[in-house]
């Protein structure tokens, strides 16, 4: 019965479509069908979608966080692409995320009782503060570059990065002893937990070269330090051996 009932449409349709012109005839289409046509659309932009997603999906095996540095989404990409060669990751399906949107306000003015940026004014978006904290958080942050002062805070909020006697080479301890910064952790004992980045792209006077001296010592110090993450302790190590071999010779 249903069958037969298709039949009959399709050759209904058929007669119908035979008696106009090319024009009737897609004008007769949009009217009747667009809503299928649509539908058939939707279905294919999907079905490809999920097989761009499929093919395309890239892992992210390493993120980076730079605090507090002139956002650049185009130095970011870059970054992110040398290190990705750099680590000898095979870039169809792995990725790293070098991410400089974290304009995070810790400090206060006294006499306002109100968080102030780098330059002295203040501010009310606290969305980079929480971005960078829930990241931390939940791991999704392997290593960051911040001011030293950053690195203060977050020692008094009780934030302790790794141990780099944990997470470094002890050739690569030995090479950079000289450029360590320490925290205390909650037992009380000093320990290396960042490296000073003067002279690599993430120093100040590289980054806001074409600011004021002012502005560039209200930056102050920049560190890179680790998560506590023991998977990530190869990766840590070609990051440092990057950023104050590769980069500094470049």
């Amino acid at each position: 019965m249903l069958r037969e009932a298709l039949k009959k449409s399709y050759q209904t349709e058929k007669e119908k479509l035979k008696k106009m012109n090319r024009s009737e005839k897609v004008s007769y289409i949009w009217m009747y069908y667009k809503v299928p046509i649509f539908v058939i659309l939707i279905v294919i932009a999907g079905t490809t979608g999920i097989l761009w997603n499929i093919l395309h999906n890239q892992e992210t095996v390493y993120s980076v966080a730079i605090v507090n540095e002139t956002m650049n989404m185009e130095r970011d990409t870059e970054l992110s692409e040398q290190l990705e060669q750099y680590f000898g990751l095979d870039q169809k399906k792995e990725k790293i995320v070098v991410d400089s949107n974290y304009n995070i306000s810790y400090q206060f003015d006294d006499t306002t009782n109100q968080a102030v940026r780098l330059d002295g004014k203040q501010s009310s978006d606290y969305s980079t503060y929480e971005k960078f904290f829930l990241n931390l958080a939940y791991d999704e942050i392997d290593a960051t570059v911040m001011p030293e002062g950053f690195l203060q805070y977050c020692n008094e909020l009780e934030i302790c990065f790794e141990d780099l006697r944990n997470t470094l080479s002890e050739e690569t301890l030995q090479r950079y002893q000289e450029r360590f910064c320490y925290q205390t952790n909650e037992n009380g004992e000093r320990y290396p937990c960042g490296i000073y980045m003067d002279g690599t792209v993430f120093d100040a006077a590289w980054f806001a070269k074409d600011q004021s001296k002012e502005v560039i010592e209200s930056y102050g110090k920049q560190v890179l330090v680790f998560t506590e993450n023991m998977d990530t302790s190869q990766k840590n190590e070609l990051l440092v051996q990057y950023v104050l071999e590769a980069l500094m010779a470049a």
